[in-house]
């Protein structure tokens, strides 16, 4: 997750650049719809947004390779805006146009538009752009010189290794696991052995992330070392490594590790010796059974001393009907599947897996009292590998039928097996979410992110509780984290553009609503329609607002907010007969909105139809007795007729 960019809003601003490339072959001819002149004029005023227009235009229907168009992008390089310059930049880096841009690797105040100018200098030069990127490295802005890391390791030549090797040198934590991840990918080593010497634990943790990945005979040592380390997040994630990888020589020091002063490096110790296999692991962790009351630690060490226990053996007919269900079940064959999975239990009761599947089956089909009885039968097996996992599903059952209490018991026991679970923590933080108990579902959610740094999940929850305690700005922070990891989310670019709208900005609203609509697989395109609709009817774009609404009405003709917007641009356009037709709609749909029945009354009173804009702003009232203005409307039409 520690990619620093917001991809670089990728879709926000990348416009038709594939359509130019697919055009005639005469790449000087363009069409003259507008008139370069006035294109010029555009991008000369003072108006962002007719800058924007400008500049798209010029990408819908010009190529870029003409000498005046080309100008006027590099004139666009020098615009206020960060927003301008970065779409400038993109449109020279489409044509590969790249030299006007390097200046701004040091010229340029927006880390955004240096980061662009990064990829594009990578993507023009390719190897020749090591001296350019060396420079990037420099920059005051953290995210760009991780930018610069990630081109840099793309570029495979001797030279590239110094560069990266320089780049463990740097001050900012996410740089420097960057670059030892890149170094891991040259297959050097030796210099990502000695960043295990970094003060900071997380670099630490990185090394012994990427050397476990790459195999080094290195890791060995430095895991062991890590069990020793003072600082107890180094003991714990290498226990935690140990827990996962078999290496030789760990059987002492994890063993002398269930001693630890900290519960969870305990708990990732005797794991880590049941994973082991070593019969010489059996006393030991007995002894930490009779030693511990801690219910988590217990409950690992018994998974552990199964594992020591002679295998299960499962019937071999058994086992092939359940394979048989696994290859149904990829295919989605879902009944086939079941038959199988069925045929293995009759034959052998205790199938943990296949009970496990069939309850999966089953949840997925909303036969959640059969998926219930399947996993709690899973349960039953001693030599269940994965309770944890029966209890996750048990907990999401109870949560989607309200069970909160029962819900919070069920992640609770698959914490207590497996504590670095990111799904229990996730499911107990929704719990407590749902229950209003805010800083108890935050500090869950941070568990999740702990575990798995890319849980975008975890981010978006924690930015909705924000949102919901209007602590807009901590609510913006944490959905562009979730974007970081997923940029591809259009519930988090329209919980962004909500942000901008309550703050005012309307343009960086927009921009994210319309980034939403970007994301094709998804549902509920009406909601970002209907939301632009009220955000150009606040810029006074009526138009606009009337074409976002229709396209809401199109795909959901019952979606009540949409009709709302659309009554009120018609207002705005003293088209009064549609407004109120519009806004019949919604008060139909969804009785109650203070907003549409105020609306209502205002096009009815514009009609002459007084008694019936008594009714509506008295409606208005009603549903919300706070709002000052249909009051007022009230006592203007009482007085006047």
């Amino acid at each position: 997750m520690y990619i620093k960019r917001l991809f670089f809003i990728l879709l926000l601003l990348i416009s038709a650049a594939v359509s130019l490339t697919a055009c005639s072959v005469n790449k000087t001819a363009y069409k003259k719809e507008l008139p370069l002149s006035i294109l010029s004029e555009k991008i000369k005023s003072t108006d962002k947004e007719k800058k924007w227009e400008a500049l798209s235009y010029l990408e819908d229907h010009y190529y870029n390779d003409n000498p005046e168009i080309v100008n006027l992008l590099i004139y666009s390089l020098k615009d206020n805006s960060p927003e301008i310059r970065l779409k400038a930049v993109q449109s020279l880096a489409n044509n590969n146009i790249v030299e006007p841009l390097i200046p701004l690797l040091t010229s340029d105040d927006d880390w955004l538009v240096r980061a662009e100018v990064i990829k594009a200098v990578y993507e023009a030069k390719k190897k020749k752009a090591l001296p350019y990127l060396k420079i990037a490295l420099q920059d005051k802005e953290p995210s760009v010189r991780e930018e610069a890391v990630s081109y840099i390791s793309k570029i495979k030549t001797r030279d590239t290794m110094p560069v990266l090797i320089s780049a463990l040198n740097d001050s900012n934590r996410d740089v420097k696991r960057k670059a030892i991840n890149a170094l891991a990918a040259f297959g050097l080593e030796e210099p990502i052995i000695n960043q295990f010497n970094d003060d900071d634990p997380l670099v630490k943790e990185e090394v012994l992330k990427v050397l476990v990945d790459i195999q080094s005979p290195a890791v060995s040592n430095l895991l062991l070392m890590g069990l020793w380390d003072e600082r107890v997040n180094i003991r714990r994630r290498s226990a935690s490594f140990l827990a996962q990888e078999k290496h030789k020589h760990s059987l002492e020091p994890l063993i002398g590790a269930l001693n630890d002063s900290d519960i969870i490096v305990r708990i990732y110790a005797a794991e880590a010796l049941g994973n082991l296999g070593d019969q010489r692991a059996l006393s030991p962790l007995l002894d930490a059974l009779t030693n511990t009351r801690d219910n988590s630690l217990i409950n690992v060490v018994k998974n552990s001393i199964n594992k020591l226990k002679p295998v299960e053996e499962l019937p071999e007919e058994a086992v092939d009907h359940y394979k048989k269900g696994i290859a149904h079940q990829n295919r989605k064959e879902f009944e086939k599947a079941i038959s199988e999975y069925e045929q293995a239990v009759k034959i052998y009761p205790n199938y943990s897996d296949a009970h496990y599947n069939l309850g999966k089956i089953y949840y997925q089909q909303n036969l959640t009292t059969h998926a219930t009885n399947e996993f709690k039968k899973a349960l039953l097996n001693p030599y269940n590998s994965k309770p944890e996992l029966c209890y996750i599903e048990l907990g999401n059952i109870c949560f989607e039928n309200f069970l909160y209490d029962e819900a919070a018991n069920e992640y609770k026991k698959a914490l207590s097996i497996k504590k670095d679970n990111a799904s229990a923590h996730t499911g107990l933080g929704m719990v407590y979410k749902k229950k209003r108990l805010y800083e108890m579902a935050v500090a869950e959610f941070r568990e999740a992110i702990n575990i798995d740094r890319n849980y975008a999940a975890a981010y978006k929850n924690i930015g909705d509780i924000f949102f919901d305690l209007k602590r807009y700005d901590a609510a913006l922070k944490e959905y562009k984290s979730a974007l970081k990891v997923n940029q591809l989310d259009p519930e988090v670019r329209n919980n962004i553009g909500n942000i901008y709208n309550i703050k005012g900005l309307y343009d960086e609203a927009i921009l994210e609503y319309k980034e939403a609509l970007n994301i094709m697989d998804y549902n509920n395109r009406e909601i970002f329609h209907s939301n632009l609709s009220r955000i150009y009817n606040k810029k006074k774009m009526y138009e606009q607002a009337i074409a976002e609404a229709k396209k809401a009405i199109r795909l959901k003709p019952d979606y009540a907010e949409a009709h709302v917007s659309l009554g009120f641009a018609y207002i705005e356009k003293n088209m009064y007969g549609k407004a109120v037709e519009e806004l019949k709609n919604a008060v139909r749909l969804m009785p109650g909105i203070a907003e549409a029945h105020n609306n209502l009354g205002w096009a009815y009173e514009q009609l002459g139809e007084y008694n019936l804009a008594v009714d509506e702003y008295k409606k208005a009232i009603q549903a919300k007795p706070a709002w000052e203005l249909p009051k007022n409307n009230l006592k203007r039409v009482r007085s006047n007729n």
